[in-house]
């Protein structure tokens, strides 16, 4: 009885980070997936070891076993803002419409093969 109290405890506190963590997971797997891996590794160093484990330090001086567990949350929440503030410095977004050129006429066939127009090309 008194484990499931305290995990439902733990549980409670810590689900209210995983709202906030999208932000953090999202800019950091975005980052990697542009091959800024440094940038990445920022965010994500940020959330497991420069964050987290002074967060837990104080917070368990602060507020004892249960601050553990707002770590969680809180070290979720600066980690969003230092991922905002990574992924702004390094994406520069570009909010213009990209420049399209003008295509083919629609119905109109394009054929880069001279065999081929060879071929379609009717004969007289």
């Amino acid at each position: 009885p008194q484990t499931i109290a305290a995990g439902s405890t733990a549980l409670r506190i810590i689900s209210a980070g995983f709202l906030v963590s999208t932000l953090s997971v999202t800019a950091s797997g975005s980052l990697e997936a542009l091959g800024k891996a440094t940038q990445s590794l920022i965010i994500s160093l940020c959330r497991y070891i420069i964050i987290m484990i002074p967060a837990a330090w104080i917070l368990c001086r602060l507020f004892g076993p249960v601050g553990v567990w707002h770590a969680f949350w809180v070290t979720e929440f600066l980690s969003a803002l230092a991922a905002a503030l990574v992924y702004k410095r390094t994406v520069k977004l570009n909010v213009s419409p990209p420049l399209i050129p003008p295509g083919p006429a629609p119905g109109s066939f394009i054929c880069h093969s001279p065999r081929l127009i060879q071929l379609l090309t009717p004969t007289s």
